[in-house]
């Protein structure tokens, strides 16, 4: 990636701009040093911030797609295709008429997000970039110490990483499959295909490589500065200067959180980083203290604007929307269970004999409330979506929600591609 000198490419005239780096202090608003928050805004404020405080009426135009992936901050990706992989049902519960070329057309043609890691794998806003230079010198540390077990040793595996660019640079685009031993080298040699694939993965979230885009659900690698031209010097960021930009930005999207779970937002800060950064934003004024009601009075941390966006709060959308696995709203179990009552576990890697809901069990989230859980799986063959299991939350089901429930799963098993909705017994 060069010398990281400048924000901008010399030379480059053309694609989109990197942004500049934001003032981490934008969200300073002295004032009350304390709040208390009811049940009830508290998860007003977590649905709004999580874009389910809007109806999900609305068409995916890649502006408006760009900015709900903004304000999320970013959106998980996984591998699993039950129906549907997770960052495509994630934007689908927010945009009706979502699909997967939406997406694409944002991450390939515009680059206006890219892929990287936050505590999981997830499509990111490009606007961001400028921030993850931190996060690049961050994975280089922690995958140092481990690069030796790849390829025999630390040096095999530096010369593999050289080998493997040098390919790239030469070549353009590579998937992992084209580093597949080829047939005159013996197995083992310096072509193995997993010690490749973790040079590639290593030289991805170092930020040497970035994603080109994807055959299917496989990576295309390709150098960084060739997929972000308008970026390829950019300046290495301080740990305090990105403590100073992330914590405030997780806070702005979780409203309410303790250190610890700042921390985990984006990944790649410490709890002992988290704690000190809280208590020197809570001296300063940065951050203030917020009492929150459910399951007991418990403390956190919120931003000062936390009141004026109480008080710009609306109700909810009347609507029946699906939650996948991996959604924000459902990402911190222990969130979710406070304040939504709502006792949420992924069973996927659960022995099937031992799980309760299912493997992919979705939440089924009306206006503000969980109210239900399914177990879907998608036959593709037979265009038919299945409900392996459908459980009711205590006292949630009611005539009015059967009914828009089966109309929600009549139009979710259209966007799916789905002509029939059918119950089996699991």
């Amino acid at each position: 990636m060069g010398s990281r000198s400048s924000l901008t490419s010399r030379g480059t005239t053309s694609g989109p701009t990197c942004p500049t780096l934001p003032r981490p202090n934008e969200h300073a608003d002295p004032g009350d040093t304390s709040l208390r928050l009811s049940t009830d805004e508290h998860r007003a404020l977590f649905l709004n911030a999580q874009g389910l405080g809007r109806s999900r009426r609305r068409r995916p135009t890649r502006k408006a797609l760009l900015a709900e992936i903004e304000a999320l901050g970013f959106v998980q990706v996984d591998a699993i295709q039950v129906i549907e992989r997770a960052h495509h049902l994630i934007l689908g519960a927010r945009f009706q008429g979502y699909r997967p070329r939406h997406l694409k057309q944002l991450l390939e043609r515009d680059r206006s997000v890219f892929e990287h890691w936050t505590h999981d794998a997830a499509v990111i806003p490009a606007s961001l970039l400028p921030w993850w230079t931190f996060h690049f010198g961050h994975w280089e540390k922690r995958l140092r110490a481990r690069a030796g077990r790849r390829a025999g040793s630390p040096r095999q595996f530096a010369k593999l990483r050289r080998v493997v660019r040098q390919r790239i640079l030469d070549e353009g685009p590579l998937l992992a499959s084209d580093f597949e031993t080829p047939s005159d080298h013996p197995k083992g040699s310096f072509w193995n295909w997993k010690p490749a694939k973790h040079a590639l993965e290593y030289l991805w979230r170092t930020g040497e490589l970035a994603i080109e885009g994807r055959d299917g659900f496989h990576k295309r690698y390709d150098l960084f500065e060739r997929v972000h031209p308008e970026c390829r010097d950019l300046p290495k960021v301080s740990r305090r200067a990105y403590l100073d930009w992330a914590m405030p930005a997780a806070l702005e999207r979780l409203c309410t959180a303790t250190p610890r779970e700042l921390a985990g937002f984006w990944g790649g800060i410490g709890a002992a980083d988290a704690s000190a950064w809280c208590r020197r934003a809570l001296g300063d004024g940065r951050v203030i203290e917020v009492e929150t009601e459910r399951g007991g009075t418990r403390s956190s941390l919120a931003l000062p604007d936390l009141q004026r966006r109480v008080a710009r709060l609306r109700t909810p959308p009347d609507e029946l929307r699906f939650l996948c696995p991996f959604d924000p709203l459902l990402r911190d179990r222990a969130r979710t269970a406070r304040l939504f009552g709502f006792d949420y576990r992924f069973e996927g890697f659960v022995p099937a004999e031992k799980r309760r809901d299912g493997y992919f069990v979705m939440a089924v989230l009306d206006g503000d409330e969980l109210v239900a859980r399914f177990d879907p799986r998608l036959d593709r063959p037979r265009r038919t979506l299945e409900l392996r299991r459908l459980r009711w939350e205590e006292r949630a089901r009611t005539a009015r929600r059967v009914e828009a429930l089966e109309e929600a799963l009549r139009g979710f098993a259209l966007d799916l591609g789905a002509e029939h909705v059918v119950r089996r017994r699991s």
